[in-house]
């Protein structure tokens, strides 16, 4: 009478795990087309957005390549500034 019971119990076991196994792994290539419109609407938002920021990066890049210029030009003012003003500190002190 056990092994009845225990043949029985692993028989409904195994059909559950394959009902489970069914519904999780089913084919959902239904619901898929459903929305296959919507996903390639968003596709296409996120690829324009995508190049919209492209741009921007690339504008943006090009001003700080700009200020980049300007900022090694003040330095090279800068030092010879210092220069001047130390030279002209050496020349009192003479």
């Amino acid at each position: 009478m056990t092994q009845w019971i225990a043949v029985i119990s692993a028989g409904v076991g195994a059909l559950g795990t394959i009902f489970v196994a069914k519904i999780k792994h089913g084919d959902h290539e239904d619901v898929y087309a459903d929305h296959t419109a919507e996903l390639f609407d968003r596709l296409d938002k996120i690829t324009q957005e995508r190049d919209e920021l492209k741009a921007q990066v690339i504008a943006l890049q090009g001003k700080v390549d700009e200020q980049t210029r300007q900022i090694e030009a003040l330095t090279t003012q800068m030092k010879a500034l210092t220069k001047t003003v130390k030279g002209a500190e050496h020349e009192q002190l003479d």
